[in-house]
């Protein structure tokens, strides 16, 4: 074996070690979010109340390149748009609710014993643009609270906490069996929580990849 031979051989087997614990996948989801404590419309009049329910899709793409005994470590950024015919008003259909947003952050998943599972956590932050269907009522408003989103979209702070598990189905495919998020987007002197579940397929590029 001559010296070309050679070099081929061993940089083939590096890039055959990078690439076993390199993983990158694209994803799409379906997802429902419920934003809360809307405040000049809680609790106040039999017409309003403090949240709404937006349901619409997303999707995204990770990838994970380190990792560190049963962890893999990564990063992903996603986008969703869910939407809402009723908004914080109870008794009627009104502008509706609108949440948009794109997200970047990290992402760790772990190995476990039944090697289809794969659970995994992320920290993510981005912005969002939302209204919740309401016009601004400075007789409902909480104390404090002068300048809120309302009928028209504007564009706030986000960041979430999200966990979820993956299950493989096929080589390159895994199910999306639940993903649980929690977190907040940041208004005008008011902080919205925002909770989201969601569920999708995976589809992992260059197909076998990392599998």
């Amino acid at each position: 074996m001559n010296i070309t031979k050679i070099l081929l051989s061993l940089t083939s087997a590096v890039l055959a070690a990078t690439t076993a614990h390199a993983q990158i996948a694209a994803y799409g989801t379906v997802s429902v979010r419920r934003m809360t404590d809307i405040p000049y419309t809680q609790g106040t009049t039999t017409s309003t109340n403090g949240s709404f329910d937006p349901v619409g899709g997303g999707g995204g793409v990770y990838y994970d390149y380190k990792t560190y005994g049963p962890v893999r470590l990564g990063f992903d950024v996603r986008g969703s748009i869910t939407n809402s015919t009723k908004g914080a008003y109870t008794n009627f259909n009104a502008a509706g609710g609108h949440i948009s947003n794109g997200l970047a952050g990290v992402r760790g998943s772990f190995h476990t014993p039944f090697l289809p599972l794969k659970p995994y956590v992320e920290g993510m932050v981005g912005v969002a643009r939302t209204n919740f269907g309401t016009g601004f009522n400075s007789g409902l408003a909480t104390s404090g609270v002068s300048n809120t989103t309302g009928i028209q979209s504007t564009t706030h702070l986000e960041y979430d906490g999200f966990a979820g598990l993956d299950i493989a189905i096929l080589p390159v495919v895994d199910f999306r069996l639940v993903e649980l998020g929690y977190g907040a987007i940041q208004g005008t002197g008011h902080t919205y929580p925002v909770g989201t579940i969601s569920t999708g397929l995976v589809f992992h590029l260059p197909f076998g990849l990392g599998k």
